[in-house]
């Protein structure tokens, strides 16, 4: 398992809150480049 990195979440984490895929690439295309 990857360790996860500090402020990230895990598409597990994403799903359990109901995000789909689609709302997880927004959510990654809208957030600024680090």
């Amino acid at each position: 398992r990857l360790a996860k990195r500090k402020g990230s979440k895990s598409l597990r984490d994403y799903r359990l809150e109901g995000l789909t895929a689609a709302d997880v690439r927004d959510m990654l295309a809208a957030a600024p480049k680090a």
